[in-house]
């Protein structure tokens, strides 16, 4: 989902709150957190969104996603950042959807 340079983050979702992590460990999140995301990105143009993410200013301190959704009528694959600049208001849904999950893996 994002991650520093070199240093990716992976992170697989289920609707039961499932999280699969890059080294496969499981972790429990709220469902309704999975929710959110699918919902965003499923209301959402996938290539209006990926051209946003194209032409978004190189930003070293930003996060950049990239989302596959597999669904009945397909994938869904959705390329964004989290950068403010030229963003639109289903990009910055998604992504604080996104943050919200990360957030919620982070020990607290």
């Amino acid at each position: 989902m994002g991650g520093l340079v070199a240093s990716p983050e992976r992170y697989d979702l289920y609707l039961d709150g499932s999280v699969v992590d890059i080294q496969g460990g499981v972790l429990k999140i709220a469902p309704q957190m999975v929710e959110a995301v699918i919902i965003a990105i499923h209301y959402t143009d996938a290539s209006t969104l990926s051209q946003e993410a194209l032409f978004a200013t190189l930003c070293n301190d930003c996060y950049y996603y990239r989302v596959t959704l597999h669904a009945k009528d397909g994938l869904k694959v959705l390329i964004l950042d989290d950068s403010p600049v030229a963003k639109s208001e289903e990009g910055k849904k998604i992504v604080k959807a996104i943050r919200n999950v990360i957030d919620a893996l982070k020990p607290h």
